[in-house]
């Protein structure tokens, strides 16, 4: 048995002139002009098979772009004069939550752009679950990506260098966060290199974090003769406690980043980049 749904919207076809772009949660980068121009020749192709959405304005003869603007930059390139479209309606808050909500389906988008877009979209949701059931995500992604909307800019530059792991980007920050010691400050740049190389992996920086918050906290003093807590060669003891400081790393990472992480050299690679820095 077929059961009825309520209608969508009503379908129309529009000329491209009577059409009017709202504000768009975009790519920081626009839309890629190589695959731009791939699904304008598919459009001569094939024609447009999904339809943009739009909302009426208040004059008869033009209206909102809700969801489709790459489709509707290909007909244009295309020399479309004409677009099958769905018409919405609605008060002007539930078409803006529409229009969001849809552009965070996309798959092109980055962390942040997704986190700018969840930040936009936040004030009309009551919580954060109301907010993650709106945008068929959990709770925890949302707030995660919500997170990153207040990073410091060491973790906003590699966010924007276009890291994509939320995880990798959240712990870059609290490794950022940390009391500005010459071990945090080590690790903030081995983490920094590793970004611009496009080698930093969420285990290694996981391990620079650990390792920078062992440097901020103090270790009990070793029991011996000498009030100080040294065995009375300065020379030496300076020796241990660098030793102590870059060997003394707990590693914690899945079988697969464990595997990446030894590829790249393992522990020693890790030191040797941390000595470097």
């Amino acid at each position: 048995m077929i059961t009825p749904v309520p209608a969508i919207g009503n379908a129309a076809t529009l000329p491209l002139s009577a059409l009017i772009l709202r504000p768009q949660i975009r790519t920081r980068n626009g839309f890629d002009e190589p695959s731009l121009r791939e699904l304008a020749a598919s459009i001569r192709e094939n024609g447009i098979l999904q339809p943009i959405v739009v909302a009426p304005t208040e004059d008869v003869d033009r209206y909102h772009l809700i969801a489709g603007e790459r489709r509707l930059l290909a007909a244009e390139l295309a020399g479309l004069s004409e677009i099958p479209a769905t018409i919405r309606t609605g008060t002007q808050a539930e078409l803006a939550i529409m229009q969001a909500v849809e552009n965070l389906q996309r798959v092109d988008l980055s962390a942040l752009d997704i986190a700018e877009g969840l930040r936009a979209l936040r004030p009309a949701y009551k919580t954060g679950a109301a907010l993650a059931r709106a945008v068929g995500k959990s709770t925890a992604w949302v707030s995660k990506h919500l997170s990153l909307t207040r990073l410091t800019n060491t973790a906003k530059a590699i966010a924007e260098n276009g890291m994509q792991d939320v995880e990798t980007i959240l712990i870059v920050d609290q490794l950022a966060r940390l009391a500005p010691t010459d071990q945090a400050m080590r690790a903030v740049k081995v983490c920094m290199k590793a970004a611009e190389a496009g080698n930093l992996t969420r285990a290694l920086a996981r391990a620079c974090l650990d390792q920078a918050k062992k440097a901020t906290t103090p270790t009990p003093a070793p029991e011996d003769d000498n009030d100080d807590g040294t065995d009375g060669n300065d020379q030496n003891d300076a020796a241990a406690v660098a030793d102590t400081d870059l060997r003394t790393i707990t590693l914690r990472m899945a079988p697969d980043w464990a595997q990446k992480f030894e590829e790249l050299g393992g522990l020693d690679w890790l030191l040797a980049q941390i000595a470097a820095a």
